[in-house]
């Protein structure tokens, strides 16, 4: 039988190639934009910056696996 997949699979490929994006301007704000900006560097910015990071490649990643299914 052919079953249909769910809808949100359809869009599931941009939305985590978004997440990446998101996450790299996090990562560039809050960590690169420290070191650009000519004040001290503040550690907890940075590791706020670090984790948001992790957490959007994170879902990005578990959104792909999700979406394979069972292919």
């Amino acid at each position: 039988m052919n079953r249909q997949k769910p809808p949100w699979r359809a869009f599931s490929g941009k939305l985590a190639d978004k997440l990446l994006d998101a996450g790299n301007i996090v990562f560039g704000a809050l960590i690169v934009g420290q070191l650009l900006g000519g004040q001290p560097f503040n550690w907890n910015v940075a590791l706020i910056g670090l984790f948001s990071w992790l957490g959007f490649v994170t879902l990005s990643f578990i959104l792909v696996y999700l979406s394979r299914g069972d292919e």
